[in-house]
């Protein structure tokens, strides 16, 4: 029984032997050049491989075809991988503009963009008018306007938790802890300490081993006055991080002497 190149490509794909995949690919390629689909595998299996060469290679195939929605989405991701930003969002804005639905998949790729490319003012703007309140918080507080992005950070808790069962529901509770520290952070910020260390402390409550959650939480407990937990926070926290980021956590105890007794 013959296969297709088609079959061949994928069962090679699967056995991950990627190689063989382009291969055969290739070899289909050379006869049929018009062959959009196959194009665009191979641009899938170029992305798998991940080398500078293959994603320009990528890009290449990407021009031969009419563009759609998710090729503009790939092409995205291709450029902000090569380190090329702002071609990297104009691609998200093609993606997003071909996308009839406008789903959420491109709209998310775009406000990601504009936040890596500095256009936090776009992305606040977009998210709202989206009425994706996470994303504004996290586009004010890259603007550095830590009210508002409490005031989203709360509209976005709000609906997590009238849509969610966090008893029962794992990731909704993971969710929830996420936009919990994101909002503890902006109050930290903000000097609100005690609001910080609720939040904080919620958190851990589903995220028990995070230790920069653990150390953020000690470092507000030092303001507040309470500096035995504080001490014993930040040295489990310290203790568990991975060792690349210990230096790190150890000089953000320098940069207060509110934290003079936390340090080792």
């Amino acid at each position: 029984m013959a296969y297709t190149a088609r079959e061949l490509a994928d069962a090679f794909i699967k056995a991950g032997e990627l190689a063989d995949a382009l291969d055969a690919i290739n070899k289909h390629m050379a006869t049929s050049p018009e062959d959009a689909e196959m194009r665009r595998l191979r641009v899938q299996v170029y992305l798998r491989v991940g080398e500078p060469e293959h994603l320009k290679a990528a890009l290449t195939d990407l021009a031969q075809v009419e563009m759609s929605s998710a090729d503009y989405y790939t092409q995205s991701v291709i450029y902000e991988w090569l380190g090329q930003l702002n071609a990297a969002h104009d691609a998200a804005v093609n993606a997003h503009a071909q996308d009839p639905q406008l789903k959420s998949r491109s709209l998310e790729r775009l406000l990601y963009m504009k936040r890596k490319t500095g256009r936090l003012d776009e992305a606040l703007t977009m998210a709202l008018e989206n009425d994706w309140v996470q994303w504004a918080a996290d586009a004010a507080a890259d603007l550095n306007d830590d009210a508002k992005a409490i005031e989203y950070y709360d509209r976005a808790l709000e609906r997590v938790e009238k849509l969610f069962d966090m008893t029962s529901d794992n990731i909704a509770a993971n969710i929830r802890a996420r936009v919990l520290v994101k909002r503890g952070a902006a109050y930290q910020r903000q000097g609100q300490h005690t609001e910080a260390e609720a939040d904080y402390s919620t958190a851990l409550e589903a995220i028990p081993d995070d230790w920069g959650i653990m150390f953020n939480r000690g470092l507000v407990l030092a303001h507040l006055g309470r500096v035995d937990e504080a001490k014993t926070l930040v040295k489990q926290a310290v203790d568990a991080a991975p060792e690349s980021q210990r230096s790190m956590l150890l000089s953000e105890l320098a940069t207060d002497e509110t934290y003079a007794d936390l340090r080792p």
